[in-house]
């Protein structure tokens, strides 16, 4: 598990429908990996195991033949992560919750909020919902006994070789280990493959193309079980006319316990202001502060 300073700061930005969701019900929404803006951000692990299988292979000096790392890597995302057979077979499906590290930008967006993140809410504008790391790793510990996998990590950015070796090098190395007796002619490998998902799914989560860097991104990555075809409590939301797949992290069982909320900022919008009365009006007398980003707003 990663180590946070006490005043690591993470931010999760969203819509209105978003805040609306978090207040209400004081969770956090994860969604399907495949339904991320970029579904192919997990995807790019595949080259990056491919070319680190292999080249283990030759210091080990073992017969691995490159086309066979690369077809065994892409079998494992197809039984992980449903790539060709589609969503209902899947046994184990992933869940992204995404935020910023705060900590790690400039003095104006960490109290301001990123200019990319407020385009990408265009005219109706954004919220950005900052936690420390550190409270979010204790409902993480809190809840672990609800999910088969879920953990808290920065993540890794295509080119950052040096950074994966450090941090990955270790379950690389085991996957290696593991994935050497896998055969996949084998009617039904799933309980294999089961011995192999956590570190699997440790690194796939982390890694994302080097053009999103400016976000420094930390994730929530989880997992659940499925039965009978679809996972337990996944629900569905709309978004842009699409059925979006997600499940809620961290419902708290005790009608008091509200998530750890240090901060909204609302993004920049010709009414911003009633958009930052609005918010204030909803959590009432809660120690939350709302503040109004200086961005801007342009539309």
């Amino acid at each position: 598990m990663a180590k946070w300073q006490d005043d690591t700061r993470l931010v999760h930005y969203t819509n209105a429908t978003g805040i609306k969701g978090i207040l209400e019900t004081n969770t956090l929404w994860a969604t399907h990996f495949r339904f991320l803006n970029d579904e192919q951000e997990i995807v790019c692990f595949t080259e990056y195991l491919s070319e680190k299988l292999y080249k283990l292979s030759k210091e080990k000096k073992e017969k691995w033949r490159k086309y066979k790392i690369r077809e065994m890597c892409e079998r494992i995302h197809e039984r992980f992560f449903g790539l060709r057979n589609g969503l209902n077979r899947s046994f184990l499906n992933t869940y992204i919750t995404s935020f910023c590290l705060s900590s790690r930008m400039d003095p104006y967006s960490q109290e301001n909020g990123l200019l990319s993140q407020w385009r990408g809410y265009g005219r109706d504008g954004g919220y950005a919902v900052e936690f420390l790391a550190k409270d979010i790793e204790k409902l993480i510990r809190k809840n672990r006994d609800k999910f088969n996998y879920i953990r808290l990590n920065s993540v890794i950015y295509q080119g950052q070789d040096e950074r994966a070796e450090k941090l990955l090098g270790k379950d690389i190395n085991g996957l290696y280990r593991l994935l050497k007796n896998l055969n996949f002619k084998e009617t039904d490998p799933t309980r294999k493959l089961a011995s192999v998902f956590e570190g699997y799914i440790k690194c796939a989560c982390r890694f994302k193309h080097q053009g999103f860097e400016e976000e420094k991104e930390v994730r929530i990555a989880s997992s659940i079980y499925w039965d009978e075809g679809k996972s337990k409590g996944e629900q569905y939301r709309v978004k842009d006319g699409f059925l979006i797949p997600y499940i809620t992290l961290f419902q708290q069982t005790d009608e008091d316990d509200c998530l750890p909320i240090k901060r909204i900022i609302v993004g920049p919008h010709r009414n911003q202001e009633k958009h930052a009365n609005a918010i204030r009006h909803m959590i009432n007398e809660a120690d939350i502060e709302i503040y109004c980003s200086k961005t801007p707003f342009i539309g």
